[in-house]
Order: C-alpha cells, then structure tokens, then sequence
C-alpha cells in the first residue's frame, strides 16, 4: 500500500469501538439509503438482527457491522448480496 492509498482509507475509514473492526463509509447518499432499506427488508421478512444496522459516526455514511441469522431462502436480501 503507497501513501496515497493509506492517506484515503485514513480519510473514508472509522474504527467501530464494540467490535474493534474499520467500517468503510458508503460511497453516497444513495447508497447508504439502500442498504438502510435492505437491513429494514431482512427485519420484516423475518431474520434475526444479531447486531449492527444502525447509522453510526458524526460525519459521513456509516452503518454499523450488521449479522443476520435465521435468513430466510430466496428473500429479497439474500439475493442483494
């Protein structure tokens, strides 16, 4: 990794304090609506929310580290990812 690179990720990166793992920002407005749509769909349809799916940080496009379980075959977020 150079140092524009290190630079970058310094810049888009948070370190989440429950789990101790770098989050990366979502890229826009957009983006981080949709995934705060699809984490909505896995509750509704039924998964279990182990953690995360909440907005997290002051500035920027985070979402905190989500786990589902109990995912149900052929739902809607299953095949998003």
């Amino acid at each position: 990794m150079n140092i524009r690179d290190s630079a970058c990720r310094e810049e888009h990166t948070t370190l989440d304090a429950t789990t101790n793992c770098e989050i990366a920002m979502q890229v826009d407005k957009d983006q981080y609506e949709k995934v705060l749509k699809y984490i909505d769909i896995g509750m509704r349809e039924g998964a279990t929310l182990v953690t995360g799916g909440k907005p997290c940080g002051d500035k920027g496009y985070y979402i905190e580290p989500t786990i589902f379980t109990d995912v149900k075959v052929n739902a809607q977020r299953e095949q998003q990812i």
